[in-house]
Parts: structure tokens; C-alpha cells; sequence
């Protein structure tokens, strides 16, 4: 089976959806898959390599859109000497370029979407997403053989099923490996050491409401006065001044460490040091940290907005909480009083994230929904409506709010 990803980039700042594609990649290459990667070098100085992946790195002319003529061009010569194409994202126009050409070349392909239908995401910049919607992705969308879900949360609550009826629901899997040392990080950070770390690793963007996570530390540091709060991540130049400038209004800047982007092997010792990782996402459809740090035993604090919310709670992995900061700091604070939860809740996310997020095993069931759609058929289990959610709860056979296409 000969696979082409399109991706718009491969930074390493872009955050979970690299690091998920880098990672299965790497995973379908040691299944037999002949995987190819095209992208552009978009905030990226070196290529990466991959393990029995090929990839194609054009230059990016227009950052925004990651508009790419050298990569429309490959895709037009080469698309149709592959069985099937992935696309990663939308609003690209590596999405609008690979999904044309595949169907002008009669390639069936499949969009992942990354929670950008969800109500939340279609919210934000609406004067923009909406036409963009109506004449350029829609027609990517109702022509894709299947659009992936990577959780249960982002196939009911986004219009997936409104613009294609073929949706098939496949968690993210992370790279397995041993245990991080801890010591890496606190070596970097030596005033963390003896410190309670909650801690944030990702982008810091509104949508993940660090600011709530100062709020939240506010209202837990009398009774926590050894919490400490690190944000790692890469953030944009003003919301980094405004975070900072709460930090210091609610008297917490000594409190508080803006690491900036933090590359993989630290940021898994940084989970290894951490007393507990906390995501109060207003939308997440998956959620590729939280399930890093699961897999470092570190026990987590999520909002009930995370595609993955269920199974951490099912797991007794973590606490699941509405997304304000009273709800977040109440979840901290049972957390950090008991280390004996702690620890439970750090080897129940480990089990979870080796059992269900392994990405060798999402790597042989996303095979075989490829299999399914090149060959026009349902076999796989992953089907939505067809059989059961990872969690094992029901998959819907009918979406809500999924009546009519939004901005159709």
C-alpha cells in the first residue's frame, strides 16, 4: 500500500498534530506501508528524519496559508502513483490543493480534521471560516472518501457527519519508550526542585485558557504554598505579555515559569517531574500532551471539553472538570493533598496510554480503514456507526446539531 501525507509543516511549534504524524508515520513504515510525507519547510530549519518515510519538504511562499507552489506541483505530477492520500487540517492550502488534484486524479482521500469543525473552532474568526467554508472546503469535505475523528467527542459534537457521511472515529497514537528521567528537566529548572509542578506543555493559545490556570493557582496557594505552575510551550509575543501581566496583578510571577517551547525529551521529563498536568481546553479533539504525560505515569487534570476526557475518566487516570478556574483549582487542590491518588492515577494513565493510544496498534487500525476505503467497503470496527468507541461507549449512528451543514 503506497500512502502520501499532506501535512501544511512539520514544526515542531505547530505541537500535537506533528508529533502524532511523525510518530505513525514511523509506525506504518514498520507495518509495510511505503509512506511519503509532502509539506512545506514552514518554520522549519532541517528536515526530520523518519525511519523508512520519505519526505518532501517545499518552500512555503505565504506562511498563512502555507501556500506552496513547489509542493502543488509534486502533487499534481505524483499523486496518482499513490493508493490513497491522507490530508492533515483544514484552511490550508495544502488541504485545498491535495484534495483537488486527488479528485481530479481519482485517489481517494481521507481529511483530518484536528477538532476544526467543532462549534468552538468554527466560532473563532467566523467572518473569515465562513466563506472560506462555503467556496474553497467544502468541496474537499463532501468529496473525501472518510473524515477522521480522533475522538467520539469530536465526531458527535462537530458537523463531520453533515458534510460527509463516511466519518471514522481513531484515537492519536504516541511513540512508546521508556520512563523519562526526571532529573533532565529539574537540572534545566533547579529552582523546581521540592516544588509541588503543575504543569501546562503546549501551546500557549487562549483556547487552552492559561490564563485560568493563573486564576486557578491564585485560589489554591494558600493552602498549596509549595505549587508551582510552568507553562512550557511557544507562545504568541502579546498573550505571552498578557499572561505575564496577570501573573504579576495577582501577585504570582515568583510562582510561575514561562519555559517557552520545549523540545519532546524534555518536555516528557518535565512530566516525569511534575505532581500533575492540567489542560482546561475550551475545545481539544484529542489532547496528544495529555496523553504524553499519561504515558510519563503523570496524573492529570483535563476539562470535560477534551476528546479524551472519557477514557481518562474511566481510567481513574485523571479529574475531569468543567473548564473555570474554580472547578480546575478544586481538582488541583484533591490532587496535590493526596500522593497516594497520585500515584494511582499516574499508573492508571499509564496502562491507559499503552493500552489504547500505543501507536503501533492505531497504526494496524488505521491500515485497515485504508484498506476499507480504497476498496469501498466497512469492515473496520472504526466506522462510525458501524460498532463501539475506544472508551466502549456507544458510537452514534446519527450527530447532534448535525442537521444541516454550518455556513452551507
Amino acid at each position: 500500500m503506497r500512502v502520501l501525507q499532506v501535512i501544511p509543516d512539520l514544526s515542531p511549534l505547530t505541537g500535537g498534530p506533528v508529533t502524532a504524524l511523525k510518530a505513525l508515520s514511523r509506525a506504518q513504515a514498520a507495518l509495510g506501508v511505503q509512506t511519503t510525507i509532502a509539506t512545506t519547510d514552514h518554520e522549519v530549519d532541517k528536515t526530520p528524519e523518519i525511519p523508512g518515510v520519505s519526505i518532501r519538504v517545499f518552500p512555503c511562499r505565504w506562511e498563512k496559508w502555507r501556500w506552496s507552489p513547489g509542493l502543488a506541483h509534486f502533487l499534481k505530477n505524483n499523486v496518482h502513483k499513490f493508493d490513497l492520500v491522507s490530508i492533515d487540517s483544514l484552511w490550508r492550502h495544502t488541504t485545498h490543493e491535495a484534495a483537488k488534484i486527488c479528485r481530479a486524479d481519482g485517489i481517494p482521500y481521507v481529511i483530518k480534521a484536528n477538532g476544526m469543525l467543532e462549534p468552538w473552532s468554527l466560532a473563532q474568526k467566523n467572518w473569515k471560516k465562513k466563506p472560506y467554508l462555503r467556496w474553497i472546503e467544502s468541496s474537499a469535505l463532501q468529496n473525501a472518501a472518510a473524515l477522521h475523528a480522533a475522538s467520539e467527542m469530536e465526531a458527535v459534537n462537530s458537523s463531520m457527519k453533515a458534510w460527509n457521511s463516511s466519518v471514522f472515529i481513531l484515537p492519536i497514537g504516541i511513540q512508546g519508550a521508556p520512563l523519562a528521567d526526571p532529573d533532565l528537566f529539574l537540572r534545566l529548572f533547579p529552582e523546581l526542585a521540592d516544588r509541588q509542578v503543575i504543569l501546562f506543555w503546549g501551546r500557549l493559545h487562549y483556547g487552552k485558557q492559561p490564563n485560568l490556570l493563573i486564576e486557578a493557582l491564585q485560589l489554591i496557594s494558600v493552602r498549596h504554598p509549595q505549587a508551582f505552575l510552568v507553562m512550557a510551550g511557544p507562545c504568541e509575543v502579546n498573550y505571552l505579555r498578557r499572561l505575564k501581566a496577570l501573573a504579576h496583578d495577582l501577585g504570582l510571577s515568583a510562582k510561575i515559569l514561562f519555559t517557552g517551547f520545549l523540545p519532546p525529551r524534555i518536555g516528557r521529563s518535565a512530566c516525569r517531574a511534575a505532581s500533575v498536568f492540567v489542560l482546561p481546553s475550551l475545545q481539544e479533539s484529542f489532547g496528544v500532551a495529555i496523553a504524553e504525560a499519561m504515558a510519563e505515569g503523570c496524573p492529570v487534570v483535563v476539562s470535560n471539553r477534551v476528546g479524551i476526557a472519557p477514557a481518562i475518566d474511566a481510567a481513574g487516570a485523571g479529574l475531569v472538570t468543567s473548564p473555570t478556574a474554580e472547578a480546575t483549582a478544586a481538582a488541583l487542590s484533591i490532587v496535590l493533598d493526596d500522593v497516594f491518588m497520585r500515584t494511582r492515577m499516574g499508573q492508571n494513565g499509564r496502562r491507559l496510554a499503552s493500552t489504547e493510544f500505543a501507536v503501533e496498534q492505531i497504526a494496524a487500525r488505521l491500515r485497515d480503514v485504508y484498506v476499507d476505503v480504497i476498496a469501498s467497503e466497512r469492515r473496520s470496527s472504526c466506522w462510525l456507526g458501524t460498532s463501539t468507541s475506544d472508551d466502549g461507549s456507544s458510537v452514534l449512528g446519527s450527530l447532534q446539531n448535525s442537521t444541516e451543514r454550518p455556513y452551507s
